[in-house]
């Protein structure tokens, strides 16, 4: 058996009980800093929460979550607007989420949801780095998950993919340990956003088919009918209502960061059939794939790769959904810790700062979004050469 790499340890080592303050207070400075550069800015409260709480309060009154000019009213109501398209994409069943915040006062909900986003990037991260075979000290993958800009894009934006980090690592944590129906609960929740996960939809069914565990998917649409149930409950048209919003066209610039829409923006959005190409593609290589080495895959090693090519394939894309490539950004520093050259680890470092000074950049130029398309392809290009840096002895298979 090839010795544990430099830096790695094994994934069930024990952890010092000081790692998780020390992931609190990391995630309470950053909150602070959020905090400090909305008021600077004069805006405080203007991110995507000014969406979610409306849409929220108009299921918690039985009305239409999708209803534009609903919404709009009420973020008037308090004295805050986004302007252009605030209605929220998700599905029926991904509403019930938001439903505990819409029921607060606004300003009180705004402090809560972005606590939340912050400390779930900050813990879920930290998670990951542990299972991945990560040391215990919770600083790397802190700098990682913080020092990408997604990771604070996320909370800056108000958006949820703080919630998104959380589902992905509870689904490896039960799968590693046969928590089955627990795996397909977390499955469940990410269909909130299902068309970042279209390869890890596809695999799980594979790998479902292959090692003969179908409690996964059959949790996974237990939790949607479950959420589905929840919805109907409170507005019994939601799914119509939903179904005539899909109906309606939206604004292109949300679905720029996108390879694919990239390239149907590029030919003036003449070809819209363009933003599916990669989903397409992706999918056909998953399959090919998984025929050549469905013996050798390993939830631990493949999963970061298996969510960047979620977000390559993606037919839409916004800026804070790229925090899904924090896993991959954890393989890589993985990767970078079983170098034996000192050297050769600190370019590594100063070419990952390079890299957000660079996204920052990109953020706030002319544009941005479209700029930002080039991030999803470099990450999973670089997760592929990190996947084989990391021996797979070092992943310890779960039994």
């Amino acid at each position: 058996m090839i010795a544990p790499i430099p830096g790695v340890s094994s994934p069930d080592e024990s952890r010092p009980v000081r790692t998780w303050p020390v992931v609190v207070a990391a995630c309470v400075i950053v909150l602070i800093v959020i905090v400090a550069v909305a008021t600077g800015a004069g805006v405080p409260f203007r991110n995507d929460f000014a969406a979610y709480w409306p849409v929220g309060r108009l299921l918690l009154a039985g009305q239409n979550p999708y209803d534009h000019g609903a919404i709009e009213a009420l973020q008037y109501s308090v004295g805050d607007t986004l302007g252009g398209d605030s209605v929220v994409r998700y599905p029926p069943w991904a509403l019930p989420l938001l439903l505990p915040f819409a029921a607060l006062p606004y300003v009180v909900g705004w402090y809560l949801w972005i606590l939340l986003q912050v400390f779930l990037v900050g813990a879920s991260s930290v998670w990951l780095w542990h299972m991945l075979g990560g040391r215990g000290k919770p600083g790397i993958p802190l700098a990682v998950a913080f020092g990408f800009p997604a990771g604070l894009f996320v909370a800056l934006g108000g958006q949820i993919g703080g919630v998104l980090l959380l589902g992905v690592s509870l689904f490896l944590w039960a799968i590693l340990n046969r928590r089955d129906v627990m795996a397909g609960a977390c499955l469940g929740l990410l269909t909130l956003k299902p068309h970042l996960f279209l390869p890890l939809g596809l695999v799980v069914l594979l790998w479902s088919a292959r090692d003969r565990r179908w409690k996964v998917p059959a949790a996974a649409v237990l939790t949607i009918i479950a959420g589905s149930v929840m919805s109907v409950a409170l507005r019994p048209a939601i799914f119509s209502d939903f179904l005539v919003f899909l109906s309606t066209p939206g604004t292109s610039w949300q679905r720029a960061v996108a390879v694919g829409t990239a390239a149907s923006t590029a030919l003036g959005a003449s070809a819209p059939w363009l933003q599916w190409i990669p989903a397409a593609l992706v999918t056909v290589l998953v399959v090919a794939l998984w025929a050549r080495f469905a013996n050798r895959f390993d939830w631990r090693r493949d999963l970061a790769l298996i969510l960047a090519l979620g977000v390559v394939a993606a037919p839409y894309l916004l800026v804070h959904d790229l925090v899904l490539l924090v896993p991959a950004l954890l393989t890589m520093a993985l990767c970078v810790l079983g170098w034996k050259s000192a050297t050769r680890r600190l370019i590594a470092v100063l070419a990952f700062a390079s890299f957000c000074i660079v996204v920052w950049i990109d953020q706030v130029a002319e544009h941005a979004l479209v700029i930002h398309v080039w991030i999803a392809p470099l990450v999973l290009i670089l997760t592929i050469a990190a996947a084989v840096c990391v021996p797979e002895e070092s992943t310890m298979r779960a039994e």
